[in-house]
């Protein structure tokens, strides 16, 4: 139920609740259907991106945009889902997994095709394995696909190191640690204000693939500015299908095992969604849920005195307008997942 609360990356939130309920109950999955929950959250995160790159970077570069297009992988998440579980619910504690036909290498296939056309201007994973530091300069000067004609704006303006700030990215979360923070009467500050080791941080698609290549040259040349961060999110973005490939392999039906002996009544989930690393946390008490807790990338990214807000003050001085422009750039760099107001003082 709980991610029908949730217009933006339902398919996470409702896996980090039936995980983190699973952990208090002591219900242990088969682990192809944790990856099968996980293909699900993968092919969301690639939905989410794609909207998002596809609505807000046109308008950020004054561009004619087709709304119908936003909606191309529309038909690909029920595809998916039906692909893995048939018509069974996903987010039952209770079920299983169906052996993956030739239904699962189509959806991938359309996956690739969508972002062939929208984004890249050829596969992904051929964009990919171009991508030495050349390679994507190149990609850049000379297509005039939707990604390479902002990555080349934003270098033509020498707004590549816009936003470039030592980096404070989320490391592994010890799950006593976060119970620690999640639990208790100071935990609605924390939440919103949250910080690990007292450092705000931040937990973004450049947290995630700034070890793959071609992120480290990109690192080394734009450091961890506007040109790095956008290039972040397409590179995510193409090593999607090939993800879901890779996690299709070996998927089978298994049996799920109940432990009451070591049943706690407490659960905690941390996965990761479309715009960082999302975590709930659960105590449930005689049957009913006594408390339950989520914390959102959203909080981390956008705290006072996180990545966002020093992005922003870190802005060089300059033309109000061409200030407003970068603001923009960079809140959109991070892509909030809710509706936000920008005002320059």
């Amino acid at each position: 139920m709980i991610g029908l609360l949730y217009p933006v990356c339902a398919k996470a939130q409702a896996v980090a609740a039936v995980e983190a309920c699973e952990q208090a109950l002591a219900v242990k999955p088969n682990p192809s259907l944790c990856r099968a929950r996980e293909m699900l959250v993968w092919m969301e995160t690639a939905r989410e991106q794609l909207r998002s790159i596809l609505a807000e970077w046109p308008r950020l570069m004054a561009m004619e945009f087709d709304p119908a297009r936003a909606s191309a992988l529309g038909g690909l998440m029920p595809a998916v889902k039906k692909s893995l579980f048939g018509a069974s619910d996903p987010f039952s504690p209770k079920v299983l997994i169906h052996p993956p036909g030739q239904g699962l290498g189509q959806v991938i296939e359309g996956l690739d095709a969508v972002l062939e056309r929208l984004v890249f201007g050829e596969p992904p994973s051929v964009w990919l394995k171009r991508l030495d530091d050349e390679g994507l300069d190149d990609w850049v000067q000379q297509r005039g696909t939707l990604g390479a004609v902002c990555l080349n704006e934003i270098q033509r303006r020498g707004w590549g190191r816009v936003g470039d700030l030592s980096p404070r990215h989320l490391p592994e979360l010890t799950e006593a640690g976060l119970h620690a923070r999640l639990a208790g009467p100071a935990a609605d500050a924390y939440i919103c204000q949250p910080d690990w080791d007292g450092i705000p941080r931040e937990t973004t698609g450049l947290t995630r693939v700034r070890h793959l290549a071609p992120m480290p040259t990109l690192l080394k040349t734009w450091g961890n500015g506007l040109f790095s961060r956008l290039a972040a999110r397409l590179v995510e973005l193409a090593a999607i299908p090939a993800r879901l490939r890779h996690m299709a392999k070996g998927l089978e039906p298994g049996p799920i095992r109940l432990d009451p002996r070591a049943e706690t009544g407490v659960g905690l989930a941390q996965i990761e969604a479309a715009r960082g690393r999302l975590i709930h946390r659960v105590e449930i008490q005689d049957g009913r849920i006594a408390d339950y807790r989520i914390l959102a990338p959203t909080e981390w990214n956008f705290h006072p005195k996180g990545v966002v807000a020093e992005m922003l003050l870190s802005l060089p001085p300059g033309k109000p307008e061409q200030r407003r422009r970068q603001a923009e750039w960079l809140v959109q760099a991070v892509d909030p997942c809710v509706g936000y107001e920008l005002r320059i003082e």
